[in-house]
């Protein structure tokens, strides 16, 4: 009688084919993690970026009504009006109260933003500002903002 010796160590093709199924599903996955990650993270940036410029803004609002002295005899509508033009806004013609401007990326280069702001007068030296900070390609209001800040600011009186 003849043994023969059945030597089978080796790997068969079925199993490489699913070995390299099983590592291309886990890459795939972490893949597809990294990806979400970084639109994640480009999300985030330009959400900062827009709040960034939100607080920039009302810093300079918060200014404005501590250089601006209002004059009570005078038309108080008209005095803030002329001093928030002074900052770049111009009077946005379909809304009544509202001022608008663009950002401007050859001073900034992340300025990518328009700015829409609206302001309330709530007596004689208060005025509630109201900033909304809006992609350029979409139109500026609070339900497409990036960022939104309010603030109650004192006018300087005399």
């Amino acid at each position: 009688m003849m043994f023969v010796k059945n030597n089978e160590s080796g790997i068969t093709l079925v199993e490489v084919v699913a070995s390299l199924v099983i590592i291309t599903i886990i890459l795939v996955s972490f893949f597809s993690f990294f990806m979400n990650t970084a639109k994640t993270t480009k999300t985030a940036n330009h959400i900062f970026d827009a709040t960034y410029y939100a607080q920039k803004e009302m810093e300079g609002f918060y200014n404005l009504t501590q250089t601006t002295v209002i004059h009570k005899d005078e038309n108080k509508e008209q005095q803030i009006k002329q001093a928030i033009v002074t900052k770049g806004y111009e009077p946005d013609e379909n809304n009544s109260g509202y001022f608008k401007k663009e950002g401007d990326v050859t001073i900034e280069k992340n300025n990518v933003f328009n700015y829409k702001l609206k302001i309330i007068d709530i007596d004689k030296t208060l005025t509630r500002f109201t900033i909304y900070v809006c992609d350029k390609e979409k139109s500026c209001g609070s339900n497409t903002a990036k960022a939104q800040m309010e603030n109650i600011y004192e006018w300087r009186a005399r």
